[in-house]
């Protein structure tokens, strides 16, 4: 059924008031008081395997969605929305994130040079991994480094 510009408008307000409500709510699950970790129990559990699996598969420059989909037992488009809905992030952006962490995790831990990291955070290549460290932290990883010792 047609509908008008107005109401077109007005669920698109709606749809963006809830989506913005979800993020609020499930955003950060890592600083939820204690009370609240019981509410959102099966969300944690769920984020928890997710990056259980991504940790097992961390090394592998290989590993992408689709076998992230098949480990967990779910659709792609299941799995973005509920990654989305909960983290913020789309699943790429989710599996780069959690590489990126460990990487610095290992700059700041490790004297493994920046290729060497590259390839234990799960980048094929070193050069798209400073790329990626710089936009996320703000400095390439060799003064990232420089600067936290």
């Amino acid at each position: 059924k047609p509908f008008g510009r107005r109401e077109l408008l007005v669920r698109l307000e709606q749809l963006i008031a809830l989506r913005r409500q979800l993020r609020e709510r499930f955003g950060n699950l890592q600083a939820l008081p204690v009370e609240a970790e019981s509410i959102y129990a099966q969300e944690k559990k769920f984020i928890s395997r997710v990056q259980a699996i991504i940790y097992n598969y961390l090394d592998d420059p290989k590993f992408n969605v689709p076998t992230l989909c098949r480990e967990l037992g779910m659709a792609r488009t299941s799995l973005h929305n509920k990654l989305k809905a909960l983290t913020g992030c789309s699943t790429t952006e989710y599996i780069r994130a959690i590489r990126l962490q460990h990487a610095r995790k290992l700059l700041l831990q490790t004297s493994l040079t920046i290729s060497e990291i590259a390839y234990r955070a799960g980048f094929d290549n070193p050069n798209y991994f400073s790329t990626s460290f710089k936009e996320v932290f703000g400095h390439p990883p060799t003064s990232f480094r420089k600067k936290e010792q």
